[in-house]
């Protein structure tokens, strides 16, 4: 196992397994998460000055030497290597560091181990610390934590494991307290489970929880919920029917329980998509605090349009993203479900191709109307015609994209990319050898 760094919880060292005595100074601990968030070389001035800001610039230096010593002289000496030292930086190695940090970060990028995740997380990060930047990463965590503790107990519910639905809904609330969809989740659980006493205490210890914190009511959907525990109905959707419904998400799992109270912004968005359906497209920001609500909205917008024949691009991203762009990646992809049925046999082509498609048509029409503009006088203007073949060029290599994306599409033929790539080069060999031959002219 060899050292291992443990930044979840009260930070310590593990050695083999065993915990290592660390006698950590609250600064050099400070300035072990501040070069651990970082994510790379810090200039030692920004590190001085960020630890130490109502130090002048030579005590702040100065602290920091004497602070980064600490630091090294507290770590096993197998650790020492985590911390990279250059005359005018610093940096936390994380390629030499085993951190239970990138352990629980691994282990939730994987569905299929988010059981194995939370089992890793040990606590907030850095809990006895309160600088900007740990606060900074303890948020990012701890949000990640409880994103993957929903799904797991929106996944033990749909598969009616209620004991395991409701702990891990309890696990979220032990941190976020008044988080009304959490709450929701908690009573249609235990009235799922035969418990409709159960369900009510918990509405009313927690309106009661709410009035004396806070000074307001429980939201429409926590209210609706409630009603329909009093009247003995059934939830709106049996918990089996969630499972394996990929393409709304948590949508289709947060529709188990009551909508209502949302008139006024269902209806803003109702008036945002039909001004879009007319040709006046715009862009809507549904914002606010976490549990009120505003997936929800969102799902039954997009929910009663599909059923009205619109198609919906749905883009979303990881925290932190896997790759560059993702959520828009993730949009254009589903310009080429419509294809998938075309080439069922092909699951090998990459899941990429279809984002890149829609670009690439994106790219032709772009570069092509930048060419257009430029054409008039590009014989006599050596500039204008060097821009002018530049945008051509780039029209053409979006059309051999464009082509051979779909044609590796609907054939699979993945030896086509290479292909295509070299008939490129060749394309801006050739438009670029006349221009070279007659600028030195």
């Amino acid at each position: 196992m060899g050292v291992q760094l443990q930044l979840l919880g009260v930070p310590r060292v593990e050695c083999d397994g065993r915990i290592s005595a660390v006698s950590w100074q609250r600064r050099s601990l400070s300035l072990l998460t501040y070069l651990f968030t970082a994510r790379g070389q810090v200039a030692r001035e920004a590190v001085a000055s960020a630890l130490w800001p109502d130090d002048d610039e030579e005590d702040a230096r100065g602290n920091l030497r004497r602070n980064l010593t600490l630091l090294r002289g507290a770590l096993p000496p197998a650790a020492t290597q985590w911390i990279a030292i250059d005359p005018g930086s610093l940096a936390f190695d994380r390629r030499a560091a085993n951190t239970d940090v990138a352990a629980f970060e691994l282990l939730a990028s994987d569905a299929s181990r988010y059981a194995e995740a939370v089992s890793r997380y040990g606590g907030d990060f850095a809990e006895p610390l309160s600088d900007p930047w740990v606060l900074v990463e303890r948020e990012r965590l701890r949000i990640r934590f409880h994103t993957i503790l929903a799904e797991l107990s929106a996944r033990s519910f749909s598969a009616r494991r209620f004991d395991e639905a409701l702990d891990y809904a309890r696990r979220i609330l032990a941190d976020e307290p008044f988080r009304e969809d959490v709450l929701r989740r908690v009573m249609a659980v235990r009235y799922a489970m035969g418990d409709r006493p159960g369900a009510l205490a918990e509405f009313e210890r927690f309106r009661r929880a709410l009035e004396r914190e806070m000074d307001v009511a429980p939201m429409p959907e926590t209210c609706a919920l409630r009603d329909l525990v009093l009247r003995g109905e059934p939830l709106p959707v049996a918990p089996d029917a969630a499972v394996g419904q990929r393409a709304a998400g948590s949508a289709a799992r947060i529709a188990l329980l009551p909508f209502g109270g949302r008139d006024a912004a269902f209806g803003e968005l109702r008036a945002a998509w039909e001004a879009a359906a007319s040709g006046a497209g715009g862009t809507v920001f549904v914002s606010g605090e976490a549990g009120i609500g505003k997936t929800r909205l969102v799902a039954e917008i997009l929910e009663r349009e599909v059923g009205a024949g619109a198609r919906i691009l749905r883009g979303t991203t990881a925290s932190p993203e896997a790759r560059p762009f993702e959520p828009i990646l993730g949009a254009l992809a589903g310009a080429a479900w419509p294809m998938e049925g075309y080439c069922p046999s092909h699951r090998s082509v990459s899941p990429l191709v279809g984002p890149l498609v829609a670009v690439a048509a994106v790219g032709i029409v772009l570069n092509g109307l930048s060419a257009w503009l430029l054409h008039a006088g590009s014989h006599d203007d050596l500039n204008r015609r060097s821009a002018f073949i530049h945008m051509l060029g780039d029209a053409a290599v979006s059309a051999g994209v464009l082509v051979s994306g779909a044609l590796i599409l609907f054939t699979g033929w993945n030896w086509l990319d290479p292909v295509v790539s070299l008939l490129i080069v060749a394309v801006i060999l050739v438009s670029t050898w006349g221009l070279l031959r007659d600028s030195l002219h």
